[in-house]
């Protein structure tokens, strides 16, 4: 069964806690979760703010694994785009059919994906009862998270139930930890900030990631000046680094991207990609021959800066053997951030 769970749920914080703070928050699981088949979401029920899911594997193939989806771009707001969507229409009955006919994978695009589960040598195998397996005490309750980038499960928190009045105490802790988990506030602020832009520019690219290695979810995004012409021709790229706070720390730059050539709409932004602590702006500079740049920069967690990291250049020839490749690094061009950097007027 699939059920909404309410974003405005609140708990009391227990005073006696079981949570094993020694946790690595960057362990993982070879558990294959991802890939689990999606046959139970069905059944949805409204208890208030819709818009995040909780599926529970019956099957119960690794242990008791329950799944909950968050929207990435906040539950409020994700659950009011279907009511505009499917106005007219029973809302909840089309988002169980669009939800149902995917994959987890397919559905890590739109959704964080983090699951409750109990390996299956904590539970007792129980034919005879309603459920085939019970969970036994004591036994150990762990927190998973999906980076869809290294397409792992992370370790968010684990909780140990040692004895019978510890029940009561996990219960209270996945309320606590669901309440966390649903919190939007840090999913909003991007929402927020991308309809600040929206009067000028437009979105042309948001890619999610981790580039301080924090567990908090950073974004790099393009806008494109929505009149572009020879005076106004530059997209802007700007790298949005989650704070503990949920606060934001923006870098931008707005002369990396030329968004217009007159001469050429070939030629032009191509795409970022990112690695770790890296992204990399990739362009196509000339079709005669085929020249490709490649602009990767780096946030340097100690300082919390960002810092150009290489420069390089491939050019194509109809003539393979022709074909030449270059890279620059720090030590050609120095110390240069983020924010400062301009290729006009870089040194290498």
């Amino acid at each position: 069964m699939l059920y909404i769970v309410g974003d405005s749920m609140q708990t009391k914080q227990s005073e006696k806690s079981n949570i094993e703070k020694n946790i690595s928050p960057k362990t993982s699981t070879k558990i294959d979760f991802i890939n689990y088949p999606v046959d139970d979401l069905e059944g949805i029920t409204g208890t208030g703010d819709e818009g995040v899911y909780r599926n529970f594997d019956f099957n119960y193939k690794d242990g008791e694994t329950m799944f909950i989806l968050i929207p990435k771009i906040g539950a409020k707001n994700w659950y009011s785009q279907q009511v505009t969507q499917y106005q007219g229409q029973d809302v909840d009955s089309m988002i169980d059919a669009n939800l149902s006919k995917q994959s987890f994978k397919s559905l890590s695009k739109e959704f964080n994906i983090c699951i409750f589960h109990t390996p299956k040598k904590y539970l007792k195998h129980t034919p005879n009862l309603d459920a085939p397996y019970t969970p036994q005490v004591p036994r150990k309750v762990f927190l998973y998270q999906y980076d869809s980038n290294k397409n792992i499960w992370n370790t968010i928190d684990t909780f140990a139930v040692n004895n019978e009045n510890d029940e009561a105490e996990e219960n209270k802790w996945r309320e606590k930890m669901m309440s966390k988990l649903n919190s939007s506030d840090v999913n909003q602020s991007i929402v927020d900030y991308v309809r600040s832009k929206n009067e000028t520019h437009k979105l042309i690219l948001n890619k999610e990631c981790d580039l301080n290695n924090d567990n908090l979810s950073d974004r790099v995004l393009v806008f494109s000046p929505r009149k572009i012409d020879a005076q106004n021709r530059f997209s802007t790229v700007y790298v949005l680094i989650h704070k503990p706070d949920k606060g934001l720390t923006e870098y931008s730059n707005s002369r990396i991207i030329n968004a217009y050539n007159p001469n050429s709409y070939a030629e032009g932004f191509i795409n970022i990609s990112i690695k770790s602590n890296f992204f990399t702006i990739e362009e196509n500079i000339s079709t005669q021959p085929q020249q490709n740049k490649y602009t990767t920069f780096v946030f340097n967690k100690k300082n919390k800066s960002l810092d150009l990291h290489k420069l390089g250049f491939t050019t194509l020839y109809p003539d393979t053997s022709q074909d030449k490749e270059i890279t620059y690094t720090s030590q050609d061009f120095g110390l240069v951030s983020f924010e400062k950097y301009d290729p006009k007027t870089i040194k290498y």
